[in-house]
């Protein structure tokens, strides 16, 4: 049979137990980067552009359509196969050329 503790033993030990507790320094903030910042033109980004038939993530970013996304060809070659995003406007095309080209892909 277990041993019945006291109420006051049972106060006492409660209050005890503050002292027995680790503690822990104060949590640092947590502070994300601005993805709005500028980045230097020559880090091998290419800008994208989110197209109508992306989910809410690409990228493992939030977009949703019309958004630039600035993506490395490693990147990009999942999201460029799933047709999501779609590629820079190549030279002498307009955007409705673009789109055209892409929902032929």
């Amino acid at each position: 049979m277990a041993k019945q503790t006291k109420p006051q033993e049972l106060l006492d030990a409660v209050r005890e137990l503050p002292e027995k507790l680790p503690i822990f320094p104060e949590p640092t903030p947590l502070v994300l980067k601005d993805e709005t910042a500028a980045l230097p033109a020559d880090d091998g980004r290419i800008e994208y552009t989110v197209t109508a038939t992306a989910p809410p993530r690409v990228a493992g970013r939030r977009v949703k359509p019309g958004d630039t996304l600035r993506l490395t060809e490693e990147e990009a070659r999942g999201e460029l196969l799933a047709l999501h995003i779609a590629p820079p406007r190549a030279a002498g095309l307009t955007a409705e050329q673009v789109a055209a080209v892409t929902e032929i892909l």
